[in-house]
């Protein structure tokens, strides 16, 4: 994991123990991307009709949520960044996390149109 510090000494599995709770955070973030459109649009299947602006608003809610998250992180010393990662230039947060949680949800509510356009 070039882009945090702290982690070329840990074994695979330690590395898995220590991401997880992460990897756990992302799913939950798109789950709450989802029910919040539930609410706002009065539709829980409003990601059958996901068009441009909603992609918008879901990606820029998942890059907001990812600054909001990585700001916190840095500032509680929950992780830190190898100089290798790139960074967002005004928020000083790390560019790839940003990127993941603002494309991540987008394409799990992409798939999950798929499977339920297929019912």
């Amino acid at each position: 994991m070039p882009f945090y510090a702290a982690y070329e000494d840990l074994s695979v599995v330690l590395r898995f123990v220590h991401c997880l709770p992460a990897t756990v955070a992302d799913a939950f973030y798109t789950v709450l991307i989802y029910w919040a459109g539930v609410i706002a649009l009065r539709d829980e299947r409003w990601i059958t009709n996901l068009k441009h602006f909603r992609s918008v608003v879901v990606a820029f809610v998942g890059a907001a949520t990812a600054i909001v998250v990585e700001f916190l992180a840095l500032h509680n010393n929950w992780w830190t960044y190898a100089p290798a990662m790139p960074r967002v230039p005004v928020f000083g947060v790390g560019l790839l996390p940003v990127m993941q949680l603002a494309t991540l949800p987008l394409i799990t509510l992409l798939f999950t149109r798929r499977m339920l356009r297929n019912t």
